[in-house]
């Protein structure tokens, strides 16, 4: 425990995660915990952010057309991460429009499309993914399993 003498430290200070989605290959993984929305800054757009418990950075070998071939690395995140999406991504928010705080999430970057504008940079294709419920986290929250949160009456 840190003392209060230097609890202000920069060694302190809770550190925002934010995936950044800068080559071909990249995927975050978690289970999924909440969304929000964030008002856009500086030039960026409003997003909807998807925040990831027990995320992972890994590395995916793509083909040409965007499928995922195989994992090539994992690497654990410490703490919370969280991946926005830009509010008007109708893709992408409408295929997370039903998860639920328990569901195991991943967002790839598969492959990138050319700009149709000369002079613009070239769109980032990133997919999406949901797999199985992260039991541990469930019971963390409160329920044993997730027919226990399936029988909840809301």
């Amino acid at each position: 425990m840190t003392s209060n003498s230097n609890f202000y430290s920069s060694d302190n200070q809770i550190q925002a995660g934010w995936a950044k989605f800068d080559e071909i290959g990249q995927s975050y993984k978690g289970t999924f915990v909440e969304k929000f929305r964030k008002d856009g800054q500086n030039g960026l757009p409003d997003q909807i952010v998807y925040v990831l418990a027990n995320a992972s950075a890994e590395k995916l070998e793509c083909d040409d057309e965007g499928n995922v071939k195989k994992l090539i690395s994992s690497d654990p995140i410490d703490g919370d991460l969280n991946v926005g999406i830009k509010e008007s991504n109708s893709y992408i928010n409408s295929r997370l429009k039903n998860c639920l705080p328990w569901d195991i999430i991943a967002f790839a970057f598969t492959r990138e499309i050319p700009a149709k504008t000369k002079g613009y940079s070239n769109a980032k294709s990133i997919q999406v993914f949901k797999s199985w419920v992260d039991e541990e986290y469930l019971a963390s929250q409160g329920g044993n399993t997730e027919e226990d949160w399936n029988d909840m009456p809301f």
